[in-house]
């Protein structure tokens, strides 16, 4: 075992202190795989997958460390309506131009 000593401080060289992370580096890029399959997840969801996938019960605030780890944040999720149709941004511009040609038909008539 090495040790450095710098300022009166000792450290321990190539060792990493504390407790070993629950999911291992070949566990977390196996995981960043299954959460790119969607852009959504609950925490809910991930703490399942994890349990079904790797066999280990991660806690809530674990599971947030790993997700912001990945890059992901917290954010409320966006409603979405199971009416909203495929092509609904298209729909909302076609209605649009055709509301602003009759104001400008009604403007300078």
């Amino acid at each position: 075992m090495e040790w450095k000593k710098e300022n009166g401080l000792t450290s321990n060289l190539g060792r990493n202190c504390g407790r070993p992370k629950k999911l291992s580096k070949k566990e977390m890029d196996k995981l960043k795989s299954i959460l790119s399959e969607r852009s959504y997840w609950t925490t809910g969801e991930i703490r399942k997958r994890i349990m079904d996938e790797f066999g280990k019960d991660l806690s809530t605030p674990a599971i947030h460390r790993y997700m912001r780890k990945f890059g992901y944040h917290l954010k409320k999720p966006y409603t979405i309506d199971y009416r909203r149709p495929e092509n609904a941004e298209e729909l909302l511009i076609e209605n649009l131009e055709n509301i602003i040609n009759k104001i400008y038909q009604r403007a300078f008539q």
